[in-house]
């Protein structure tokens, strides 16, 4: 009759209502196709390689290497050859053996030190403008489904954002980094040579600004 149908459509209807709710809530796929997948963590091996790779290969990393090498390397002998002079007795400090030493040693260091700075800034640009130029021509050759499943923003700022930091700020890390790594490296070898005892120290301190660089 009438009031068993009222009754039974009573319950349906929250019922009803609930389902609808729950249809709300639930995530458009969709969305999820849109959304940004970024890596957290450290950085992979993989990415290292790619852009060794795009500075030119192992043979201009293992170059730049020796480059560093030979300049932190110049630099100590260069201190080494100012010990000597100021050793000498004083009516000795004025042959022109030590001080064409010292000059020489001293334009070497100049030399040595201009030429890695051109080089390493070479190799980062020129790093950054083969990435560029693979990011652009693959995207040229993206299927429409990578457009309309990505934003045109996130696009453009990989091509803004990402590539300004290849070009402004990873150059001077870089160098920067290498620069300071090398001259903490010829600190230690001038320690070792002068004070080897101090390098039964060396295992303990390694560990704590290991522990430091991690904080």
């Amino acid at each position: 009759d009438a009031s068993d149908l009222k009754e039974a459509t009573q319950e349906q209807a929250p019922v009803l209502r609930t389902s609808e709710v729950q249809q709300e809530e639930l995530p458009d796929e969709r969305d999820e196709d849109h959304k940004e997948i970024n890596q957290k963590g450290s950085v992979e091996w993989g990415t290292y390689k790619s852009y060794i790779r795009a500075m030119g290969g192992l043979w201009v990393g293992a170059f730049l290497f020796l480059l560093y090498s030979a300049t932190q390397g110049s630099v100590l002998v260069t201190i080494a050859a100012v010990g000597r002079w100021a050793e000498r007795a004083p009516q000795n400090q004025d042959n022109f053996d030590i001080i064409g030493l010292v000059l020489g040693l001293g334009c070497l260091v100049i030399f040595l030190a201009v030429i890695r700075v051109y080089i390493s800034f070479y190799t980062t640009i020129k790093a950054s403008r083969r990435l560029h130029d693979r990011m652009a021509k693959a995207i040229l050759r993206a299927k429409i489904q990578f457009f309309d499943i990505n934003p045109l923003g996130r696009i453009l700022n990989r091509f803004s954002a990402d590539v300004g930091i290849m070009d402004d700020q990873l150059p001077h890390t870089l160098y920067d980094f290498w620069m300071i790594a090398f001259i903490v490296l010829g600190s230690v070898v001038t320690i070792a040579v002068t004070l080897p005892f101090v390098l039964i120290a060396f295992p303990a301190l390694g560990w704590y600004f290991f522990r430091v660089r991690k904080v």
